[in-house]
C-alpha cells in the first residue's frame, strides 16, 4: 500500500476540513493527521513523524509565515493532493496585502503532485492553476464548481449540506454534519 499525502491551506478553515477530512478517511485506511493546528516549520514535520509503514493517508495543514514558507514545507512533504480553501485578510497586514497572502497559498499548489481542489467561490482561489501535468476541480456554490453546494440547512442540531457531483442532477450527496455534544 503507498502513502497518499493530502495538504490544505487557506486563510481560514484548514483545521476544520482537516479535521472532517481524517474523521472520513480513517474508516477506509490508517490515516495520520495534525492534532490541534500544527501547520507550521515546527508542527507539519511533528506530524510527518507520526506515520508507520501502514498509513495510508496523511492530511496536513500548510500555514503562511511569509513567502517561501508554505513553499519550503510542501517541496519537503511533497503532497498529491491539495485543498485550497481561501486568501483572506488573515495576514494580508503582516505579509503587505491580499496579493502577497495568494502568491504564499499559491505556493501549494505550485507543488502538488496529482490533483488540486479549488475553492471555486474564492476569485483569487478559482485562478489558480497546478503545474502541467496535474489536474484540479472546483467546489462551493458557483456553477462552475465540479462539486456544487446546491442547498444548505444550517441550525442549532447541526447542518446539512446538499452536494451535486459533476454536472449530473442524479447524483446529488446529502451530508449531515451534526453539531457536537461534547462540553
Amino acid at each position: 500500500m503507498s502513502l497518499t499525502v493530502i495538504g490544505i491551506t487557506g486563510s481560514n478553515g484548514k483545521t476544520s476540513t482537516k479535521n472532517m477530512l481524517a474523521e472520513i478517511l480513517k474508516p477506509v485506511a490508517p490515516t495520520v493527521a495534525p492534532k490541534g493546528s500544527y501547520n507550521n516549520k515546527v508542527g507539519l514535520p511533528t506530524t510527518v513523524l507520526r506515520i508507520d509503514f501502514d498509513t495510508r493517508y496523511l492530511v496536513l495543514e500548510y500555514g503562511a509565515a511569509g513567502p517561501g514558507s508554505i513553499s519550503k514545507l510542501a517541496e519537503w512533504s511533497k503532497p498529491d493532493l491539495s485543498v485550497i480553501l481561501k486568501v483572506g485578510l488573515a495576514h494580508a497586514g503582516v505579509f503587505g496585502g491580499i496579493e502577497e497572502t495568494a502568491k504564499i497559498k499559491a505556493e501549494l499548489v505550485q507543488h502538488t503532485s496529482k490533483h488540486v481542489v479549488l475553492n471555486f467561490d474564492d476569485p483569487i482561489v478559482r485562478d489558480y492553476r497546478p503545474a502541467a501535468g496535474v489536474s484540479f476541480s472546483g467546489f462551493g456554490f458557483d456553477s462552475s464548481a465540479n462539486t456544487r453546494i446546491t442547498d444548505t440547512d444550517i441550525s442549532l442540531e447541526g447542518t446539512v449540506v446538499n452536494l451535486q457531483i459533476g454536472k449530473s442532477d442524479s447524483e446529488v450527496l446529502r451530508l449531515n454534519i451534526w453539531a457536537s455534544t461534547r462540553p
